[in-house]
């Protein structure tokens, strides 16, 4: 885990990292479809997969709310020092917390969480850009319709070098985001996607704290 030194008389700002692991509520639309490349990829059984999932996020949601409780004074006190950030999602203020009450109401365990972290004060930010997230999901959307082909590798690379070009552009966009939000003092939570690779790209006052730990 990265740890960086902050200057001279500059209060830290901390970013709770904390990778997400993907319930069935939170594919949308492609459910369907990605529960059975995920089946086919892995030949585990889909249900046990999602027992894993629920698990995994009652750990994220006991470490996450200890540690704020702890540097914040209490259970209740302080979270307006907490800033939000989102995979995913290209709005911040009231906006966002639209989409998290509906995202949430579905079921999912991630927005469940950011929505009880809004409830008790702390503030959502815009994490993404919209046009990165629609190229993203196109070439997802194309991936799995494709029909095999003479052709199926090379347009595989070429859906690979795209998505890494993408998933590059979306982690600058998200790591300059934070910088420009994330004041002295505060907290912020950052939940995303295993594949992002954040960390590298945050100036040296943000000290970084992954979780869960177990």
């Amino acid at each position: 885990m990265a740890r960086h030194q902050t200057g001279e008389g500059k209060v830290p700002r901390e970013l709770l990292y904390i990778p997400i692991v993907h319930s069935a509520a939170d594919m949308g639309s492609m459910a369907g479809q990605l529960k059975e490349a995920w089946e086919q990829k892995t030949g585990a059984a889909w249900d046990e997969h999602q027992a894993e999932v629920a698990d995994y996020w009652r750990r994220v949601r006991e470490e996450l709310l200890a540690h704020l409780e702890a540097k914040l004074g209490g259970p209740d006190v302080g979270f307006d020092r907490v800033r939000v950030y989102q995979d995913g999602l290209p709005v911040g203020g009231d906006q966002a917390r639209r989409i998290v009450d509906e995202v949430a109401a579905r079921g999912s365990e991630n927005y469940r969480l950011v929505k009880m972290l809004l409830q008790r004060g702390a503030q959502i930010e815009e994490t993404e850009r919209a046009d990165l997230l629609k190229q993203e999901y196109d070439l997802v959307k194309d991936a799995l319709g494709a029909e095999p082909s003479s052709g199926a590798g090379r347009r595989q690379q070429r859906h690979q070098e795209r998505a890494a070009a993408l998933l590059h552009e979306r982690d600058e966009f998200i790591a300059r985001a934070i910088d420009r939000t994330l004041r002295e003092g505060e907290i912020g939570v950052l939940f995303i996607g295993a594949l992002h690779q954040i960390r590298p790209k945050l100036p040296p006052d943000v000290t970084v704290t992954l979780l869960p730990r177990s």
